[in-house]
């Protein structure tokens, strides 16, 4: 909190908060009873692209050094081997997994391919999808993959020979991604798209709420939210958004907070701030005329109206007693 102390004609630019410090915590864990190091890479490189907004904590879990924890983590990895139920506090990606676990929605099938080099099959994408972005899927080969023989409430995001290899599930009580093919038989881990493709999971099942923390006076500003609605609050906005990504236009300077309840049922409260446009509050500026910021509509315009309604009604009335009189001579 920055102020200056002086008194004058407007008060409300001698204060100013700085949002944006202390990031939220955004904690991931990764187990795998074969790790691969080319997801801790990827999550390292998350790590930097993401500082600005999130404090990533990365934890991967050792097979020896006991169980994955099915609890406590916004983000939860798990390859090839699987919990026996999918955790209900954070999003799931589930890798090449050996055994759906319970409550996941999806059956697997046959395994297909050789896993030999020379037995590579390109992948397809499905519909367009914010999974999807910046990623070239005819790129992308397989040698092994395991068939998905249901998968109700996913969405298919990547085919090979039409069988699904990679859903997606995005709902209010479980955010889960399935990829049906193991890292070692595929060239998606040495690409580029790899590390997008784990960017863009984070993006879409975990989305940060505001990606900047000031604003100015008038501007339009981009919420997301982790949990189904958003609440906003402050300097006269009272205001419940269930429909992302929104768009909030922000008119008047101050604190705002915004809260929301992710699947942790954890609260999460953030403030951001609006200020008055640095332009506004330049002594030197030179200005040629000064817009009147207080508009008044004038009593003289309603009234117009009125007297147009009355003349009306009196034509009426003469039309109607001229009528009246002809009737009588007859």
């Amino acid at each position: 909190y920055a102020y200056v102390e002086e008194v004058d004609a407007l008060a409300v630019d001698n204060s100013f908060y700085l949002y944006g410090g202390e990031k939220p915590t955004l904690r991931v864990q990764y187990y795998s009873k074969a790790p691969n190091n080319y997801v801790s890479s990827a999550m390292l490189v998350i790590r930097s692209q993401l500082k600005y907004r999130w404090n990533l904590e990365f934890v991967e879990v050792e097979q020896e050094n006991g169980k994955p924890a099915t609890e406590g983590f916004d983000l939860y990895i798990y390859e090839h081997e699987m919990p026996s139920t999918i955790p209900e506090d954070g999003a799931v990606l589930l890798l090449n997994p050996d055994t759906p676990p319970s409550n996941a929605g999806f059956r697997l099938g046959r395994t297909l391919g050789t896993g030999q080099q020379n037995n590579m099959k390109t992948l397809s994408a499905g519909e367009d999808h914010p999974l999807l972005r910046g990623l070239s899927p005819d790129l992308i080969s397989v040698s092994k993959y395991t068939t998905i023989t249901s998968y109700d409430g996913y969405t298919p995001m990547l085919f090979v020979d039409e069988n699904p290899v990679f859903i997606v599930k995005n709902e209010p009580d479980q955010k889960i991604g399935v990829m049906s093919f193991s890292l070692n038989f595929s060239n998606l881990p040495v690409m580029l798209e790899f590390p997008m493709l784990m960017y863009n999971i984070i993006e879409y099942f975990i989305p940060s709420t505001v990606t900047e923390y000031v604003f100015d006076v008038n501007e339009s500003i981009s919420l997301g939210a982790r949990s189904e609605e958003l609440n906003v609050v402050g300097n006269g906005v009272d205001t419940t958004i269930t429909e992302f990504p929104a768009k909030l236009l922000l008119v008047k300077p101050g604190v705002y907070t915004v809260s929301q309840t992710p699947l942790s049922g954890v609260d999460v409260i953030e403030n951001f701030y609006v200020k008055i446009p640095a332009a506004e509050s330049d002594i030197n500026a030179q200005k040629d005329s000064l817009q009147n910021p207080y508009l008044y509509s004038d009593p003289e315009d309603s009234n117009t109206d009125l007297l147009l309604y009355f003349a009306i009604a009196l034509v009426v009335l003469l039309f109607c007693e001229w009528w009246l009189h002809t009737r009588e001579q007859y």
